[in-house]
């Protein structure tokens, strides 16, 4: 996966479990805007999140991971509650990696 021609056995990596219910967003279009009720009853409202590497815990099955060696990311969403399914979107619309 990482194109260094050989099966990579070493399980690095790093793991972040955010509470979107919590977290602060970058930008709330309901907040941050005006005359957004269309947005609102169109129910396309949005959000956006940052979210620092830097505070991902390492899991170390083989070795320390290295943020600098980081090329790919596992991204998921878990709701518990049963109109999450018919509600909920997630979009990704890009990443920006800083060092």
């Amino acid at each position: 996966m990482n194109g260094n021609g050989r099966l990579d056995l070493d399980n690095r990596y790093y793991t972040l479990a955010i509470d979107l219910a919590e977290a602060t967003p970058a930008v709330d279009v309901v907040y941050d805007f005006d005359n957004v009720d269309d947005l609102v009853l169109g129910n396309i409202a949005w959000r956006k999140y940052r979210f620092d590497l830097a505070d991902a815990l390492p899991v170390n099955d083989s070795g320390e991971p290295d943020l600098t060696w980081v090329r790919h990311l596992r991204l998921w969403y878990e709701d518990g509650s049963p109109a999450a399914a018919n509600e909920a979107h997630l979009q990704v619309s890009g990443f920006r990696f800083l060092r």
